[in-house]
Parts: C-alpha cells; structure tokens; sequence
C-alpha cells in the first residue's frame, strides 16, 4: 500500500473509479436511446484510451 503514498496515484485511482462509474451509466442512457452505433464508437474510444494507459 505505499505506492498510495504519491498523490499522483491517489489521483489516478480516483480518476479511474469516476470513469468506471460514469461511463456504464453512458453507455446504458446512449443504448436505451436506441444510438447503438454512438455506443459502438463510444466503446471503441474507451478500448483504445485503455490501450494507451
């Protein structure tokens, strides 16, 4: 647990947890709404900024 210690960790992992809730809740309003192929191009912009984090 030291590497919690560096407030750039702290940062990142409170970043990650918002985009791990927000993004769910997106991507459901964007598929009720029948957009399914915003959602599309919604999930392959998350793979590709996963891929480069």
């Amino acid at each position: 647990m030291e590497i919690f210690h560096y407030e750039f960790m702290q940062r990142a992992i409170l970043a990650g947890l918002l985009v791990g809730l927000i993004c769910p809740a997106v991507g459901l309003f964007i598929a009720l709404r029948r957009m399914s192929m915003i959602a599309d191009a919604l999930a392959h912009v998350c793979l590709s900024g996963v891929a480069a984090g």
